[in-house]
């Protein structure tokens, strides 16, 4: 795994927190 591996997963970190956050009713 290289830097590629992490971002992918940083990004797909941020959007499931952002989705969390959001809370849509």
């Amino acid at each position: 795994p290289g830097t590629l591996g992490l971002l992918g997963l940083g990004i797909l970190g941020m959007l499931t927190i952002r989705r969390k956050l959001q809370k849509p009713a």
